[in-house]
């Protein structure tokens, strides 16, 4: 029982570099430093210092099952623009899962 003493854990010690990390100081590629743009995602992390025109997505949870795009665009369309509604399916019933996604056109809206 020698081992008791040692981590179980896969993972490496605390304070120790990542065995592969890169120890260049280069920014990474597709950044501004290289010309090229930064890659887009959904700007609604935690970040938050977009600006309004940047499209917002929302998490809607709790959804009763019938509930489908069209009433949830007529829902939140009182508040902007939708440019996305996402119902996630189960994929072996393909029934609705109860939550979804509602992507606005501007960060105003959305707030």
């Amino acid at each position: 029982m020698a081992d008791r003493e040692r981590s179980r854990s896969r993972s490496p010690e605390r304070g120790a570099p990542p065995a592969d990390a890169d120890q260049s100081n280069e920014p990474p590629a597709g950044g501004p430093a290289d010309g090229n743009p930064p890659p887009s995602g959904d700007n609604s992390g935690p970040a938050g210092d977009a600006g309004g025109g940047d499209e917002v997505k929302l998490y809607v949870g709790n959804l009763d099952y019938s509930t489908d795009e069209k009433r949830l665009r007529e829902e939140f369309g009182q508040f902007g623009t939708i440019s996305e509604v996402f119902l996630p399916t189960d994929r072996h019933t393909q029934r609705p899962r109860g939550f979804g996604f509602v992507t606005f056109a501007g960060r105003d809206a959305a707030e």
